[in-house]
């Protein structure tokens, strides 16, 4: 118990499941002892069949919130008992209607009665207690119902993440940072170009110079990412030259720097922001989704300077965005 005590929270499904258990553990000695053949992991398909009548296996499933391969173990366990009826509807051959056999309605009354006995006792015990479980645990549910615990901790974990970069402004002994990066993303997935060179090797001059703007991500004083916004008309610029460091992969810093470079870009007048892609970069276009980002309808090839360009991107800025 110090343990899970001090595990807090982290400990919560352990404690949980201990407690199930030990109901379980705990129900089985009650069925003994009135000598009832019954496990209490049947009770929640067994009550509601003796409530509701015929029901399919789906329908219990969803009524009880179970898995379904759950629903079929429990029925199987039920009929080679022979507490429980299973037979193919006549209106859907597919389906199977479960619902108790005369035998399983038999034993009802001790069961019944030994229902309220189990409900005596916890309302006991919880009534004694400071904090209702049951109203909590209920309301644990509705907020996993809500939304799940794995999105809950993936949304937390991204946003700690996003957290811990801090985005910064061009400075000139950073530029082997921004011709690193962008070379080494390049070469990875295609062939550095022409323009590639221009425009990395003359950086300061092609995108600061003509009025852009280069960012870069730090974690920790380290240089991990870099964007650029690069000024093509009045209103219009183009994301380009967004390069993140290997070693931080997956932990949003892509993603704080989309939404700093448009942020930036609104700084400075922009109407529209456009960029240019490669379809088989599956986890940058769907970055540039989440940021807000439609196939433009100009088509995909139209205009680029890219040979490995096959889709362009944008998104109109106003002031609410």
């Amino acid at each position: 118990m110090d343990l899970f005590n001090r595990l807090g929270e982290l400990a919560l499904g352990s404690r949980l499941r201990r407690l199930s258990d030990q109901i379980m553990q705990q129900g089985s000695l009650i069925y003994q002892d009135r000598r009832i053949d019954f496990d209490p992991k049947w009770f929640p398909v067994f009550f509601l069949l003796s409530e509701e009548g015929g029901l399919g296996v789906t329908e219990i499933a969803q009524r009880l919130g179970v898995s379904h391969p759950g629903i079929i173990k429990t029925a199987r366990e039920l009929e080679q008992k022979g507490y429980l009826n299973s037979l193919q509807d006549r209106e859907d051959r597919r389906r199977r209607v479960l619902s108790l056999s005369e035998h399983g309605k038999a034993l009802l009354p001790a069961l019944r009665e030994t229902w309220e006995d189990i409900a005596q006792c916890f309302s006991q015990i919880l009534g004694a207690q400071d904090h209702h479980l049951l109203a909590s645990i209920t309301e644990m549910e509705h907020a996993f119902a809500e939304q799940t615990m794995a999105t809950r901790v993936r949304e937390w974990r991204n946003q700690r993440l996003l957290d811990r970069i801090q985005i910064v402004d061009y400075r000139p002994e950073w530029g082997s940072y921004f011709k690193a990066f962008n070379y080494a993303w390049i070469q990875r997935y295609f062939s550095v170009e022409p323009i590639d060179i221009e425009v990395l090797e003359q950086h300061e001059e092609k995108i600061i110079g003509e009025g852009g703007a280069i960012l870069f991500a730090r974690m920790e004083e380290e240089i991990v990412g870099t964007c650029a916004l690069k000024w093509t008309e009045p209103g219009l610029y183009e994301l380009t030259k967004m390069a993140v460091s290997e070693s931080v992969r997956g932990q949003q810093v892509g993603k704080k720097l989309g939404l700093a470079i448009l942020a930036r870009a609104r700084e400075m007048g922009a109407e529209r922001v456009f960029l240019e892609s490669n379809r088989k970069l599956l986890p940058a276009i769907r970055l540039y989704h989440r940021l807000g980002f439609v196939e433009a309808s100009s088509g995909s090839r139209a205009g680029s300077e890219y040979q490995r360009s096959d889709i362009r991107m944008e998104i109109k800025l106003t002031a609410a965005d």
